[in-house]
């Protein structure tokens, strides 16, 4: 997550689509009169998943509807702004991402369970089983600390150099 205050003119830019409605200046003025809390959220179907937390926009009852939504309980009161957005598309997501998180790479969720549980299974349990194998036998003070140097030291990823080359000074 990222809390910022964002201008007018970045508002306007992030929201360039809606330039034009009755309601981009109210818009530009609720999103620019204080800080915000950006989050990038990874999972499959996230889009419609968010939507479902955070409500529909006002065109629907809320308390009817989406009754334990953040809208229906927190948001569209008419003393407040509305406070929460959800990107509408992937590619809305992607664009809104590269802006609040231009260092980030964003990289796509495998679409298969499948695949994903199969890499788990071969590559990331048993080198986690035998980490924290050593984190029982060893018994260290701070176990995190430990496991995390451990992973470091028996990445089988890691490229591995013998060790006479290793040791050799240049």
């Amino acid at each position: 997550f990222r809390y910022l205050h964002l201008t007018p003119e970045q508002v306007s830019e992030i929201y360039a689509k809606f330039y034009g409605s009755p309601s981009f200046p109210h818009l530009v003025v609720s999103m620019s009169v204080a800080p915000v809390l950006a989050l990038s959220l990874s999972a499959n179907n996230v889009i419609p998943k968010w939507r479902q937390v955070i409500g529909t926009d006002g065109s629907l009852r809320e308390d009817w509807f989406y009754p334990i939504s953040m809208r229906s309980r927190y948001g569209l009161q008419k003393t407040k702004a509305n406070m929460l957005h959800g990107s509408e598309t992937l590619k809305d997501a992607n664009r809104e991402n590269r802006y609040f998180y231009p260092d980030s790479i964003l990289e796509p969720l495998p679409a298969e369970l499948q695949k994903v549980t199969d890499y788990c299974d071969i590559y990331v349990n048993p080198t986690l089983i035998n980490g924290l194998t050593e984190v029982v036998k060893n018994k260290p003070i701070d176990p995190v600390l430990f496991l995390a140097d451990w992973l470091l030291m028996n990445n089988p990823f890691q490229p591995r150099l013998p060790y006479s080359i290793a040791i050799t000074p240049t």
